[in-house]
């Protein structure tokens, strides 16, 4: 069985819909959304709509770049990577007021190592990093404000729940050892170098923005700044 063959992964997907929406899901294999060095992500459809179903689903499924995908290793960097965003997605579809912080999550697949999101749909605006490498200085700057500004906001809105967060990514596997850590780091001064001048200079002040939006936020969903506010 090839683990990464798009038939394949829609075939367990189509299960993986029925056991989370109770009624048959047939899939049809639409696309290659992206396929990177961690993580092979296509698109599939459904070919009979439903109400309960969603029209479309995206499959993100763990490459084997960094070494095998084994589930029950503790050194495996694939299975790692997946279980994490595994337990991440899971835990932010978990709860309303989470909503909006990340596509919902419909399941996931152990053995052929994929997890399924929902489909956000294609978008003909350029993201943060195609805006950052881009000429308008204006709106990079402005993309990347709104990207600092979501990250506070996640983070302020899931300060406190790192439990629930630990108890979901415990049961999809083992964690890596400490001794082990990963065998590749991002390295920014490469991302640096790659950035337009004016960019530059702006790095640490989004950083501090970064931090202090979290603060603010973290703050404003508080228990204490409710109660204060109830006053």
């Amino acid at each position: 069985m090839n683990r990464l063959d798009p038939q394949t992964i829609v075939q367990a997907a189509e299960l993986l819909l029925y056991n989370r929406f109770t009624t048959s899901a047939n899939l049809a294999f639409q696309g290659i959304c992206w396929d990177g060095d961690a993580s092979l992500v296509i698109r599939a459809i459904v070919t009979a709509p439903s109400p309960e179903l969603p029209d479309s689903i995206i499959i993100k499924i763990a490459h084997d770049n960094f070494g095998a995908y084994i589930p029950n290793s503790t050194g495996s960097l694939p299975a790692t990577m997946l279980f994490n965003d595994w337990a991440a997605y899971e835990f932010l579809s978990s709860q309303s007021e989470f909503s909006g912080l990340s596509p919902q999550f419909y399941g996931g697949d152990r053995d052929h190592g994929f997890i399924i999101l929902e489909d956000l749909g294609d978008s003909n605006s350029p993201n943060t990093y195609d805006n950052l490498l881009g000429s308008d200085q204006d709106r990079a700057l402005e993309t990347l404000f709104q990207h600092v500004s979501q990250l506070g906001r996640l983070h302020a809105h899931t300060q406190g729940h790192q439990t629930k967060y630990r108890t979901i990514r415990q049961s999809l596997g083992p964690l890596p050892l400490p001794d082990k850590p990963f065998k590749f780091l991002i390295n920014l001064s490469k991302v640096i170098g790659n950035l337009p001048d004016y960019l530059n200079s702006h790095l640490m002040q989004f950083v501090k923005l970064s931090n202090a939006i979290t603060t603010v936020l973290r703050r404003s969903v508080s228990p204490r700044s409710q109660e204060s506010t109830q006053k």
